[in-house]
């Protein structure tokens, strides 16, 4: 009876231990898969933001926006070619202009000059790159200006394939994006950003719906198994991060939980995108 019992003890110690180690390697392995999708977004905006150039973009009601620039809306195929479509309900989107620097292949363009001497890639033409929140994705969207449109909206990008004319995530449980109004100055034009991520250490097993805004939510937003998270558009810096959860037809405030906030101003290195 006694080695039963203290067999019993044993087993429980290291059952509890091993349950502890499984936790703890998971919290680690979501922090760090977390960590890896904020860099990788401020690598890539920072990276097209510094290549970016001033480019116009013919809008379904015939007017034109000039990038970089930010609007809510989305590509729609019109006449064979990419068009914005401006819509306050659709996503905060940042729209930036690159050129071609590779080939519908992914292999890299030698440069050459063209008959103004400006230097080009390829046959020249532009990419529209254009980044927004879907979801709880973060995605990267990539078309080729110079390129008929085909389809009435860009496809997933695939694996193996050049991204052109297609759309890839590249971060998840993404809460919101806000984009500063562009600072498009001679001198020290900027576009400044923030993305928040959800904690993903626990409370992100449910099915319900992430959502986000500047105040505590309420009741009537959403249904029973959403989260809500306060996002950088609060007044309140102090509740930037509170997340909520709705249970029973409310909201509660969950207690040691804050979402990840990671800020990014980039300088546009290429002078025709200040102009």
């Amino acid at each position: 009876m006694v080695s039963i019992a203290c067999s019993i003890i044993i087993l429980a110690a290291l059952i509890t231990a091993s349950v502890a180690l499984q936790r703890s390697y998971a919290a680690v392995e979501a922090y760090s898969m977390s960590e890896r999708d904020e860099l990788r977004v401020q690598d890539y905006v920072a990276m097209d933001c510094r290549r970016a150039t001033r480019t116009a973009v013919t809008t379904t009601s015939g007017g034109t926006l000039y990038t970089p620039v930010i609007d809510t809306g989305s590509w729609v195929n019109s006449g064979g070619t990419w068009k914005w479509a401006s819509d306050s309900s659709g996503p905060t989107t940042l729209i930036l202009a690159v050129p071609n620097y590779y080939s519908s292949t992914g292999s890299a363009q030698a440069p050459s000059y063209d008959a103004n001497f400006s230097i080009q890639y390829g046959s020249g033409g532009t990419n529209l790159i254009s980044y927004y929140k879907s979801g709880s994705s973060f995605i990267r969207l990539l078309l080729d200006a110079s390129s008929a449109a085909s389809g009435s909206a860009p496809g997933q990008c695939g694996t193996g394939v050049a991204w052109s004319n297609c759309y890839k995530a590249i971060a998840t449980n993404v809460s919101s994006f806000n984009v500063n109004p562009l600072n498009q100055s001679s001198t020290n034009g900027t576009v400044s950003y923030a993305i928040m991520f959800f904690p993903t250490f626990k409370y992100t097993t449910g099915s319900g719906t992430w959502r986000s805004g500047a105040t505590a939510p309420s009741s009537a937003v959403g249904s029973n198994g959403d989260y809500f998270v306060i996002d950088t558009t609060s007044t309140d810096f102090s509740t930037v991060g509170n997340v909520y959860y709705k249970n029973n037809g409310s909201y509660t405030l969950l207690q040691n939980v804050k979402a990840t906030t990671a800020f990014s101003q980039t300088f546009l290195r290429n002078a025709v995108a200040r102009q």
